[in-house]
């Protein structure tokens, strides 16, 4: 293990820490060579952290400032990834030294949450990320659809510029994120990622379904070819539906591909209702997906958040957080009307004790109290666990992106 303190963290400026950074994403995530792609330019050079020992640059990442829904409110939230250390220098503290600084550097920018996909738990883990959310990757044969009655609903290629698409789109996305815990309010960035077929240098297609001139829902997709046979597979980026006709209509469209593509491909939660309107039971997980997230700031987080408007109650959370000490300590949490007041107090006889970690996973949704118990992250009576789970109460927490 490095001594922490010879581990500087910084923000590259030359040309040399960049194609420095580049060589240690290419080495440790096998992200393209600086030369061969114009990844940090597309990427935001301001939005890029290093970490150097010696005056050599091993590692580093990227954080995005977003925002994430909860309880229908909007947080803003770092969206941290490309965390890459160079193999020589893992096991030297280099990934907990700098995910620690953007933690610290998020909580002076007035950020209280930070998420990321992790491709190992572990590291993440020892700073305080906790798993808080998920994304399947759904597999369908079109030729499984049929037969699918046909509503009204007429779809329409969307043509035009990103940006005049995305003003279509991102009211009906809004609409959904709003009610759904881990849906992120995309930024500029992420529309583009949505958009944009990989590269960046042509859109997706985009249609939408609508009626009389109200669009009911869309979908955001492109065709990608089996290279050993003629046939391929639909890729769906993004899809909203508004209604259950948007939902039928837009598995005839689906289904209307089944001439020279195979396979339908999307993203979506554990309880998918977009199964619920299939008859056959044909469609499989190709993957799953967890993200994490991390409280960066206790009492930002927990006042900011949304609440079940028909709950009032009051707990005392003691946190522990080894990592960020402006967290520690009593924390009264005060909900009327789905409004939340947060207080640092003094220990009561009801108080929950509650890791920073388990923190994560109660407010995202994705643990209730009694299994945060069981996993040795939390304690607490019966009675305050209860009325914990009431207040974070709510759907499952998902999103349809990567980042």
């Amino acid at each position: 293990m490095q001594d922490p303190s010879s581990i500087e963290v910084l923000c590259p400026r030359q040309p040399e820490e960049f194609e420095a950074f580049a060589e240690a994403l290419h080495r440790s995530l096998w992200f393209p060579r600086l030369a061969d792609d114009h990844w940090i330019e597309r990427e935001g050079a301001e939005r890029l952290r290093v970490a150097r020992i010696n005056g050599e640059i091993v590692g580093g990442l990227s954080c995005h400032d977003m925002g994430m829904w909860f309880g229908g409110r909007c947080l803003s939230m770092g969206a941290v990834r490309a965390v890459g250390v160079r193999p020589d220098a893992r096991a030297s503290g280099v990934a907990r030294a700098v995910l620690r600084a953007n933690l610290v550097e998020l909580k002076e920018k007035g950020i209280p949450l930070a998420s990321l996909y992790p491709a190992t738990q572990r590291v993440y883990k020892r700073v305080g990320y906790a798993s808080a959310g998920t994304m399947h990757i759904y597999e369908q044969p079109i030729a499984e659809l049929f037969p699918i009655s046909r509503t009204s609903l007429q779809p329409r290629l969307l043509t035009g510029s990103l940006a005049s698409k995305r003003e279509i789109l991102a009211p009906l996305y809004k609409e959904r994120a709003r009610q759904t815990p881990g849906h992120l309010e995309r930024s500029d960035w992420m529309w583009e990622r949505c958009l944009l077929k990989p590269g960046g240098k042509s859109l997706r297609d985009v249609y939408v379904f609508e009626k009389s001139g109200e669009i009911e829902g869309y979908l955001v997709c492109d065709q990608e070819r089996n290279p050993e046979q003629f046939r391929g597979i639909l890729s769906i980026r993004d899809w909203v539906a508004k209604t259950p006709e948007a939902i039928q209509q837009m598995w005839c469209f689906v289904g209307d591909h089944r001439s020279h593509l195979d396979t339908v491909k999307w993203f979506g939660p554990r309880a998918e209702p977009m199964l619920a309107f299939l008859d056959q039971h044909q469609w499989e997980i190709e993957e799953s997906l967890t993200w994490m997230l991390r409280i960066v700031d206790v009492a930002d987080a927990l006042a900011q958040r949304g609440y079940p408007a028909a709950v009032s109650a009051r707990v005392v959370l003691q946190i522990e957080d080894e990592i960020l000490p402006w967290n520690q300590g009593c924390w009264r949490l005060e909900v009327t009307n789905g409004q939340a007041q947060v207080q640092k107090t003094s220990p009561t006889s009801d108080v929950i004790s509650l890791r920073v970690e388990g923190l994560a996973s109660l407010f995202s949704g994705y643990f209730s109290p009694f299994t945060l118990q069981q996993m040795g992250l939390l304690h607490g009576s019966p009675q305050a666990c209860t009325q914990l789970g009431a207040l974070f109460a709510g759907g499952e927490p998902w999103m349809p992106d990567m980042f």
